[in-house]
C-alpha cells in the first residue's frame, strides 16, 4: 500500500520530458508515440505530417511548423486532417503555434479539456471540429478562407453533438478567433464561420461564442448564402437540448448573414444569451450587457 502511494506521488511530481521534433524524431506521431501525459513535444520549422493524439495531457507546441498532410478521415478518405483527438484518452490536449494547410486541421471526438490556441489554418474545410466534447477552449486562432464542398459544410469552428446517446457539447469556449471565408459561388451546403448544432438528439448547452471577428461574403442565393454564426437544431426542441448558450460581443460586420437560426424559431432567443454583436443584433437586441457578463 505505501509502495503505492509512494509510486503515485512520485508520478504526479515527474515533470514532464520535453521531446523535440526533429532533433529526437523526425516525425510528429514517433513522438506522440512515446510521449507520457503532461510530456510537451516542441516542433520545429518544417512541413510534417500530422499525428493522432491518444496519450492525454500532452502539450504540442509548433514553432514555424506547417502541417501539410496528416491521417485521413475515417468516414471520408478524401479529407485529411491535422491533428486528430479520436477519444477521451485525447482529453487535456494543447495544441498551439502551428500553420495549417489540410482540410481539417482539428478534429476531436468525445473529449474534454482541449485547448486549441494561437495556430493559422489556411483554407480548411473546417478549421476545428469538436464533436460531443467538452471544456475546449478555442481561443486566438485565425482561421482564413473557409471552403467547403458539396458533401461537407464549410465552417471555421464547428461545436455538434450528434445523437442522444452521445455526451453533450457543454460549456465550451471560442473566443478572440479570427475567421473569413469568400465565396465565389454558393454549393449545396452553405459555409459558416461558427457553428453549434444539435443533431438526431444531442444536446448543446452552456458554450460561450464571444469577442470573434468573423466575416463570411460571396455571391449566389440567399438560401445557401455564407453566415458567421448559424445555430441549428434538429429535431427542434430547443428548450431541452439547446440551451443556456451564450453569444456575444462578436464582430459580425460584412457577412452576408450575421446570425442564423435553424429552423428559424425565436426559441433560439427565448433559451440563450444573444447580444452586443456589432452588426445588425447590436446592444439592443438580445438581453441587457449587464445581464449577459461573458467570463473568459
Amino acid at each position: 500500500m505505501l509502495t503505492s502511494v509512494f509510486t503515485n506521488v512520485c508520478a504526479v511530481n515527474t515533470p514532464p520530458r520535453v521531446i523535440r521534433v526533429p532533433q529526437d524524431f523526425s516525425t510528429i506521431q514517433d513522438a506522440v508515440d512515446v510521449a507520457s501525459a503532461r510530456d510537451i513535444i516542441i516542433v520545429g520549422p518544417g512541413e510534417y505530417y500530422g499525428a493522432v493524439l491518444d496519450t492525454p495531457n500532452l502539450e504540442i507546441r509548433g514553432f514555424g511548423a506547417v502541417i501539410v498532410d496528416g491521417p485521413l478521415h475515417d468516414s471520408d478518405p478524401n479529407l485529411r486532417i491535422g491533428f486528430f483527438c479520436p477519444n477521451s484518452l485525447s482529453s487535456g490536449a494543447t495544441i498551439g503555434g502551428f500553420s495549417f494547410t489540410v482540410d481539417l486541421p482539428i478534429f476531436g471526438r468525445h473529449c474534454e479539456f482541449v485547448t486549441v490556441e494561437r495556430n493559422t489554418m489556411i483554407q480548411p474545410l473546417q478549421g476545428v471540429t469538436c464533436v460531443s466534447g467538452s471544456r475546449w477552449s478555442i481561443i486566438h486562432n485565425s482561421i482564413y478562407g473557409i471552403k467547403n464542398v458539396s458533401s461537407y459544410y464549410g465552417a471555421g469552428v464547428a461545436i455538434y453533438s450528434l445523437a442522444s446517446s452521445d455526451p453533450s457539447a457543454c460549456e465550451n469556449l471560442v473566443a478572440f478567433n479570427t475567421i473569413t471565408g469568400d465565396f465565389p459561388e454558393f454549393r449545396e451546403l452553405p459555409p459558416i464561420g461558427i457553428w453549434l448544432s444539435s443533431q438526431g438528439g444531442g444536446i448543446i448547452t452552456r458554450n460561450k461564442i464571444v469577442y470573434n471577428r468573423v466575416t463570411m461574403t460571396g455571391n449566389g442565393p440567399q438560401l445557401f448564402a455564407p453566415a458567421a454564426i448559424v445555430m441549428s437544431c434538429v429535431p427542434p426542441n430547443i428548450q431541452s437540448l439547446f440551451f443556456d448558450n451564450k453569444v456575444g460581443f462578436n464582430d459580425l460586420r460584412g457577412s452576408i448573414l450575421e446570425i442564423f437560426y435553424f429552423p428559424w424559431v425565436s426559441a433560439f432567443e427565448d433559451y440563450n444569451d444573444i447580444s452586443m454583436n456589432l452588426g445588425t443584433n447590436r446592444a439592443y437586441d438580445g438581453i441587457i450587457p449587464n445581464v449577459f457578463k461573458p467570463v473568459i
